[in-house]
């Protein structure tokens, strides 16, 4: 038997919980279908299924909430990169502030978020190559190729701290 304390959640807490969760788990099946066939994969004959499921999601979520998801709900739903941000200890489950991080895993930190920042623009430019605004495209352009010269200068970074110390 766990020591651990379990939280006390009435039923109402967990079945806002679960329509929470629902509606989660529908909205990211949608968006990567739709990303799939937007990169000439996924399945089409799945896309009307996915938004009945989004939609009646959304209708459970309302049914328990009394509104529709909000805009942070969506965020985080659709956030592909949440669980890349956190620096974890070695197998532990807290978070350390950055300054207590060693240079090699502050400097595998630093790469994913490059490489999350050139993903954002990639579908920054994706989304709006498909509605012609040229200057939403510029700008996903703009967002990856920064995030690609920084990677440029934290692959710099990496390539000294992994060489070795040389002795005068």
């Amino acid at each position: 038997m766990s020591n651990k304390a379990m939280p006390n959640l009435s039923d109402p807490d967990i079945e806002e919980d679960q329509t929470l969760a629902d509606f989660a788990r529908a909205a990211r099946k949608l968006a990567a279908n739709v990303l799939r066939l937007v990169a000439g994969g996924g399945n089409v004959h799945q896309l009307a299924e996915n938004v009945s499921s989004l939609y009646d999601a959304m209708d459970r979520y309302h049914d328990v909430h009394h509104a529709y998801p909000s805009q942070r709900h969506w965020n985080q739903a659709l956030d592909v990169d949440k669980d890349r941000y956190e620096v974890r200890y070695r197998g532990g489950n807290e978070s350390p502030g950055l300054d207590s991080v060693d240079e090699g895993q502050r400097l595998a930190f630093d790469r994913t978020i490059e490489i999350c920042g050139m993903r954002k623009g990639l579908f920054q430019m994706a989304a709006a190559m498909l509605i012609q605004q040229r200057p939403q495209t510029v700008a996903g352009e703009q967002k990856f190729y920064e995030n690609l010269r920084l990677l440029g200068d934290l692959e710099e970074r990496t390539r000294e701290h992994h060489q070795p110390c040389s002795r005068s």
